[in-house]
């Protein structure tokens, strides 16, 4: 463990402003792109993953969110928005988004 973290109290598998669960982004771009079908995907995508794995615009995702459409998991406050992937399966399997 770094002495920084050391200094601030951090744990040796947590690093500052990033969750324990979370992957740098090169990996979660690398297993995004490497998901041949729908149920490769990831359970949790954020907006910005749907968007740009499904080519459409950050705000037609935001707007199905908003409207209902695409069903999206909350957290802290409404700042982080997921959306799960059966969610997105069930959304694509309609022939929306």
């Amino acid at each position: 463990m770094g002495e920084q973290a050391q200094a601030k109290g951090m744990s040796a598998g947590r690093q500052a402003g990033r969750p324990l669960d979370a992957t740098p982004h090169g990996e979660r771009r690398a297993e995004l792109a490497a998901a041949n079908r729908l149920e490769d995907l990831p359970a949790l995508l954020t907006p910005q993953e749907v968007s740009r794995s499904f080519r459409v615009s950050l705000g037609k995702v935001y707007e199905d969110v908003r409207s209902g459409s695409l069903k999206a998991i909350s957290i802290h406050w409404g700042r982080r928005v997921y959306i799960p992937r059966d969610a997105l399966i069930e959304l694509l399997k309609g022939g929306e988004l």
